[in-house]
């Protein structure tokens, strides 16, 4: 994710603060909570686009993550306030990859991630992207 990342949507921006239960044996954020942190910037993307995740449940096709890609760039420590900029960064038929930029409170870059989403009916059969989030995409 070192070179741009495409924005095939408007970036939402979620907040989060490094409490103490996040961190590992080194005093810093444990690996693990960085892709804590991406779904939750997913869901508030959803949500601030217009889709709940109660709205799931109506929907002909939901989205399930195949896949999650995670670089660390710098650590985060206890009391740091953490900015994951979300943005739709690509679409095929089925699937939609989800990107992440997570800086602190000083702007500095501290991770990049994506996470691929396929869309399944309810039978778990990949399915076309809902127009519900076709409409999410620009132009």
């Amino acid at each position: 994710m070192d070179e741009v990342t495409p924005k095939l949507s408007d970036t939402v921006i979620y907040e989060t603060e490094v409490q103490s239960y996040e961190l590992d044996f080194f005093h810093h954020v444990n690996n693990s909570v960085y892709l804590n942190w991406m779904e939750s910037a997913r869901v508030h993307f959803l949500k601030e686009k217009g889709i709940s995740f109660e709205d799931f449940l109506s929907m002909e096709a939901v989205p399930v993550v195949a896949s999650a890609h995670l670089e660390f760039k710098r650590p985060a420590y206890i009391g740091d306030r953490i900015s994951v900029h979300t943005w739709i960064s690509g679409r095929k038929r089925v699937a939609m990859t989800i990107a992440y930029e997570l800086y602190n409170q000083k702007a500095e870059l501290i991770h990049t991630g994506d996470t691929v989403l396929v869309f399944v009916d309810k039978n778990g059969k990949a399915a076309n992207i809902p127009d519900r989030y076709l409409a999410l995409l620009k132009g």
